[in-house]
């Protein structure tokens, strides 16, 4: 009879292995999931708004900035006609400063311009126009134009003064006209470079005195063109 091999009754690694269960595991702190949320745009909307907000805002502050330097402290005005010349011809630019004006409005008192300065005006019987002329009397002063000569009486010039004498008013040709006037409280007495018959529009004429209220500015630089750009 052939052997009959035993039986092994080893037990296998498989027997003495437990199985692998999740009862059988060491129990464990699982986090549940975190929720997060997906962006909402609204914050993003929010912000380009205020973004938006602040630029217009910034441009409205530059605009009224802008308007207010222009309307109280200095502004461009354009020469129209050859009044002014041969100091100032059309199509010149000029800054005008405005601050005496405004500053004389905020203290209660009057702004009268230097003698020889050249000033933006209004006229006093028609608001909208405007002219650009030289100073060459003030309130008080005697103004005698007789043979083409323009003469200042005053406290300290008693016997005159002829006031085409000053660089600004040499090479001029001789003024037009006879007058003898006295200055009145609170105005000036302009005329226009260009002195010859109808070459200006100032007080000889129609124009008159000019009071102070009517006064809009001093210019004080020439701008354009740009190849004759010069203090005034």
């Amino acid at each position: 009879m052939a052997d009959i091999p035993a039986q092994d009754t080893t037990p296998s690694v498989e027997d003495d292995t437990d199985d692998i269960r999740p009862s059988n595991l060491p129990m464990q702190t699982v986090r549940p999931d975190v929720y997060v949320p997906i962006a909402n745009d609204t914050s993003a909307k929010r912000r380009r708004a205020i973004s938006l907000t602040t630029k217009l805002a910034l441009f409205i502050g530059l605009l009224v900035g802008i308007l207010a330097w222009n309307l109280w402290v200095l502004q461009p005005f354009f020469v129209d006609g050859e009044s002014m010349s041969p100091t100032l011809n059309t199509r010149d630019t000029l800054l005008v400063s405005k601050f005496p004006q405004t500053w004389a409005g905020l203290t209660n008192s009057r702004y009268i311009p230097a003698r020889y300065a050249v000033v933006v005006v209004r006229n006093p019987q028609e608001p909208s126009e405007r002219f650009v002329k030289r100073v060459i009397g003030l309130p008080g002063e005697r103004i005698v134009i007789r043979d083409g000569v323009i003469t200042v009486y005053n406290e300290r010039t008693p016997r005159g003064e002829d006031v085409t004498l000053p660089p600004c008013c040499q090479n001029l040709e001789t003024t037009s006209g006879t007058v003898d006037t006295f200055v009145r409280e609170g105005h000036i007495f302009v005329v226009g470079d260009n002195r010859a018959p109808g070459g200006s529009i100032d007080s000889r004429a129609s124009l008159g005195q000019i009071p102070s209220r009517d006064i809009i500015g001093r210019a004080v630089i020439r701008i354009t063109p740009v190849t004759q750009i010069k203090a005034l």
